[in-house]
């Protein structure tokens, strides 16, 4: 699994949400963004932003890390909640 994501904090972070948003067609409430340190926390942003049905999919962890990816350029396969958001 990845460590983290192929992001530098240079806005590509914020393109990536977007990727998210547009793929599941919300806006991700984005105002404990700041403290977002990992995908995790935005994939709980993202469940917090979609209708429980959608939420309990299984697909859909699959469709997020598919959005992230690709704006990071990562496998999507390897992303994991635990994964960094930003590069150190």
């Amino acid at each position: 699994m990845l460590a983290h994501l192929n992001l530098v904090g240079d806005g590509d972070e914020l393109a990536a949400v977007a990727s998210v948003e547009r793929e599941f067609g919300v806006r991700i409430d984005t105002t404990d963004a700041a403290a977002w340190a990992t995908v995790g926390n935005v994939f709980a942003a993202l469940l917090r932003s979609i209708p429980e049905y959608d939420a309990r999919q299984p697909s859909t962890w699959r469709r997020f890390c598919r959005a992230l990816a690709e704006e990071s350029e990562d496998e999507p396969g390897q992303i994991a909640e635990s994964t960094r958001l930003l590069m150190p």
